[in-house]
């Protein structure tokens, strides 16, 4: 077994909730609707005839009088609830019309971002004496929106830097900077000439790719699982992992992290995770703050090797 299956099962916890919630809030539309629509049409041949029992038994109104008002309020009553039967499929259309504008005003934006309307580009170049450097890097949406601002950062070769940070703090964001799959931004990103940045990337790709194939056959550990052995084939210079581990329980995360550290010892990574436990796998670690205007680096702190790396670092040495 893998030995995720309780993180597996907060994950579908999580999920189901969220579908019950809104489950439970169109069974609660669909009853007011149906009420509303069902009463009125009971009630509507009823309502004229004893409107009119008065006027007919005083004589002022022929039956044929009162059936006539029937009809006619009938027909009445129809066009007004003509909102209330269609509302079902009137919400279907504001759906689709609301998806389909979506995608316009995202293709839309991807277009002038693509075509360097208002949008900058991320300089990339060859750093000398470091893996990698950050240059007054800023990354932005295609929009123009500051995710992070005025990054300075210098990467030593076979430093293992952990980049930290509270949700929404821009943290993918700025490792797909790093990867070359994010252009927008402006400053500079510069890789040592002859590192083999480009593998990362295509790791990167080739992980998602391969992650929509068996989406509906592997779970997210074993694809997780499949993406780290990707990385070890290839072999690359500079490893960018964006919650590489997330769908692992820690003893699966550890020895991942510490085959990673074994036969990969000489290489630069940057890597993006919530778990404390990942730090022990690293010996840098950079916080990201949200701030106004877009987050910064508030901390850049040195992390001691945990016990599975000591154990490792002998090894290492005698290599």
């Amino acid at each position: 077994m893998l030995g995720e299956e309780d993180e597996e099962r907060d994950a579908v916890d999580k999920s189901l909730t969220t579908v019950l919630r809104r489950w439970r809030g169109i069974c609660f539309q669909t009853m007011r609707t149906t009420i509303v629509s069902q009463t009125s049409s009971y009630i509507a041949p009823i309502l004229p005839i004893i409107l009119c029992a008065l006027k007919f038994l005083e004589g002022t109104m022929s039956l044929g009088e009162v059936m006539q008002v029937a009809s006619a309020f009938t027909i009445v009553q129809a066009a007004f609830n003509w909102l209330v039967d269609n509302y079902p499929r009137l919400a279907d259309w504001t759906a689709s019309a609301s998806r389909v504008s979506s995608l316009m005003v995202s293709l839309d934006n991807l277009e002038r971002a693509e075509s360097g309307d208002g949008v900058g580009r991320i300089e990339r170049g060859d750093a000398a004496g470091a893996a990698l450097r950050l240059i007054n890097l800023s990354v932005t949406l295609d929009d123009g929106t500051e995710v992070v601002k005025d990054a300075e950062v210098v990467i030593a070769p076979g430093e293992r830097v952990l980049v930290a940070g509270a949700s929404g703090t821009g943290k993918s964001t700025l490792v797909r900077a790093i990867a070359g799959l994010w252009p927008w931004g402006e400053g500079s990103i510069q890789v040592e000439s002859g590192e083999d940045a480009a593998d990362a990337a295509a790791c990167l790709r080739s992980g998602r790719q391969l992650a929509e194939s068996w989406d509906q056959t592997l779970s997210g550990g074993e694809k997780q699982r499949l993406a780290f052995a990707r990385i070890l084939l290839h072999r690359p210079d500079i490893i960018v992992l964006d919650e590489a581990t997330s769908a692992l329980d820690p003893e699966s995360q550890d020895k991942l992290m510490a085959l990673l550290t074994k036969e990969l010892d000489t290489t630069t990574i940057v890597s993006v995770g919530h778990r404390p436990e990942l730090e022990a796998f690293h010996n840098r670690k950079i916080t990201l703050e949200r701030r106004r205007g877009g987050a910064k680096f508030v901390t850049d702190i040195r992390l001691r090797p945990g016990p599975l790396i000591k154990k490792l670092l002998p090894r290492r040495r005698a290599a």
